[in-house]
């Protein structure tokens, strides 16, 4: 990690606690924790609407 900036150090070290916080995977069985608000998404809005849910979930 030498020559990293501090903002990759402190980027690292949020991924390193949210990993560490987070709860055991979803199985198959359980629900998404989020949904979209529609299910009729175009091809270009998929990547956006994608980030966007993330997002949400890391906010909380």
């Amino acid at each position: 990690m030498a020559g990293s900036t501090a903002e990759e150090k402190t980027f690292r070290r949020f991924l390193e606690l949210f990993l560490r916080e987070m709860r055991t995977p979803l199985q198959e069985s359980d629900p998404p924790p989020m949904r979209p608000l529609t299910d009729l998404l175009a091809d270009d809005e998929l990547e956006g609407e994608c980030l966007d849910l993330c997002l949400q979930h890391l906010y909380k």
